[in-house]
C-alpha cells in the first residue's frame, strides 16, 4: 500500500530540521539573533525602581503549577530565567527580592537563580535565604500562603510567571489590593484571560518562552526563538502562496496530498 500525504510532511520536517541546525550552528559559532524585547520586561525593571523608590520588596513566584515533568516543566524553566533576571535587576538598584514556590523539588535551581544576581553584581550580603519561601502542600496551600504573604509584607511589585493555576486571579487580585504593581505571564490558554485582568504587564503565550531565552542569555535559545518567528512567517508565506495557487486553478491540494 502506497502511503499519501508523505509529501508535505516530507517537506516541514527538513524545514524544521533545517532551521534548528542553523540555529545551533550560530550559537556554536557565538551568534546570537536580536529579539524584541518585551514590554513586560520593561516593566520588571519599572517594578524594581518602583520598589526601591518606596523602600518595599520585589514578590516574585513562578506558578501554581510548577512542575518537573510534563509541558508545564518549560513554562518553568522560563520563570527561572526571569527569576534571575529579576534578582540582578534587584541587586543592582538595591531592592528585597522575596521568593514563594510550590515543591520542594525546585528549591535548588530557584536558589540558584535568586543567588546568582546578587553574586553578578557584587552584592552577597543582600542574599537573605529566609527570603525564600516554600509553600508545600498543594496550590490551595501555595495560593494561601503567598496571598498572606503578600498581605503582610506588602510588596511594590508582584511577579507571578510560569504555568500559573488558580493563582493567576488569586495573586492577582490580592496584588490589587495592596496597591502593587502586578506582572503576570503564562503559556496556558485557560489562565490567560485572568492573567491579563489582573496584571499591568503581561507575558502573553509564547512570549514567555521568548522572555526566558532574552533573560537567560543562551545563544541556543535565543536563535530557537528567533528562528521559530521566522518559521511562522515561512508558514505565513505558504499559505497565501498557496491560495493563490488554488484560486488560479492549480492542484497544489492534489500535489500535497502525494
Amino acid at each position: 500500500m502506497i502511503k499519501t500525504g508523505w509529501l508535505l510532511d516530507t517537506i516541514l520536517f527538513w524545514t524544521i530540521f533545517i532551521v534548528l541546525f542553523i540555529g545551533a550552528f550560530m550559537a556554536k559559532q557565538g551568534k546570537t539573533l536580536k529579539l524584541r524585547e518585551l514590554l513586560a520586561l520593561e516593566g520588571i525593571r519599572e517594578g524594581v525602581g518602583r520598589a526601591v523608590e518606596m523602600n518595599k520588596p520585589v514578590h516574585f513566584s513562578p506558578g501554581a503549577g510548577t512542575l518537573l515533568t510534563g509541558d508545564w516543566a518549560t513554562q518553568t524553566v522560563a520563570a527561572i530565567g526571569i527569576l534571575a533576571y529579576t534578582s540582578r535587576l534587584c541587586a543592582k538598584y538595591g531592592a528585597r527580592l522575596l521568593v514563594s514556590y510550590p515543591y520542594a523539588e525546585w528549591l535548588p535551581l530557584i536558589e540558584e537563580a535568586y543567588r546568582s544576581g546578587f553574586l553578578l553584581e557584587g552584592k552577597p550580603e543582600m542574599i537573605r535565604p529566609a527570603d525564600l519561601q516554600p509553600y508545600l502542600g498543594g496550590y490551595y496551600v501555595f495560593d494561601t500562603g503567598v496571598m498572606r504573604r503578600l498581605m503582610d509584607e506588602r510588596p511594590a511589585t508582584v511577579i507571578n510567571v510560569g504555568p500559573i493555576i488558580w493563582d493567576s486571579i488569586d495573586i492577582g487580585e490580592t496584588a490589587k489590593r495592596i496597591g502593587a504593581i502586578m506582572i503576570g505571564g503564562t503559556a496556558r490558554l485557560l489562565q490567560l484571560p485572568y492573567v491579563v485582568l489582573t496584571s499591568d504587564y503581561v507575558f502573553i503565550g509564547e512570549e514567555l518562552y521568548a522572555a526566558g531565552a532574552f533573560t537567560s542569555g543562551d545563544p541556543m535559545q535565543i536563535n530557537t526563538v528567533a528562528l521559530q518567528d521566522l518559521g511562522k512567517y515561512f508558514v505565513l508565506v505558504m499559505l497565501v502562496l498557496g491560495m493563490i495557487l488554488l484560486a488560479a486553478g492549480v492542484p497544489i491540494i492534489q500535489w500535497l496530498s502525494i
